[in-house]
């Protein structure tokens, strides 16, 4: 999932918690309350906090994925 906007992170910790996605990116260039990134799914951190403006982040996240789904990971975000 994407978060734009995603400071303070009330909506990333409830696509972590109650969705329950595997993996957020969230974007904005605040903070993000500390206790978003307590989340994982395995050994693996759910929220991954992009901190820059949501025009920015995008081209990271596919970079991000690409690279991910090189390690035999699939991913739907190098699909959108």
């Amino acid at each position: 999932a994407v978060d734009c906007g995603a400071a303070p992170g009330g909506w990333t910790q409830f696509l972590a918690t109650k969705v329950q996605c595997k993996k957020i990116y969230s974007i904005d260039p605040g903070e993000l309350d500390p206790i978003v990134f307590n989340t994982h799914y395995g050994d693996e951190r759910v929220v991954q906090h992009l901190r820059q403006k949501v025009e920015y982040a995008m081209d990271q996240i596919l970079q991000l994925e690409v690279v991910e789904e090189g390690n035999n990971r699939k991913s739907p975000m190098v699909d959108i």
